[in-house]
């Protein structure tokens, strides 16, 4: 399990996000609440941008569907132009 209040970083810069939420009762879901948690591949993701930083830098990344926005938000940190 990875934390985001400050342990989990990218480029030597703690990525914050707020905690998780738990899931709404089946009935009151929409798509599954998928937008609620950080995904496992979000996470390995981010770590590999980071080994292999020549994939965002200088490029305009877009991000669909990886929870919280981890993905993007190491995008940016990694030297993407938007």
């Amino acid at each position: 399990s990875v934390s985001f209040d400050g342990d989990f970083t990218v480029a030597n810069k703690a990525v914050l996000l707020r905690p998780g939420r738990g899931l709404r009762p089946h009935e009151e879901q929409e798509h599954g609440d998928t937008g609620r948690s950080v995904w496992d591949g979000a996470v390995a993701l981010a770590k590999l941008l980071e080994h292999c930083r020549w994939l965002v830098a200088d490029r305009a990344v877009i991000e669909v569907g990886s929870g919280q926005g981890l993905v993007g938000l190491s995008a940016a940190q990694l030297g993407a132009t938007r």
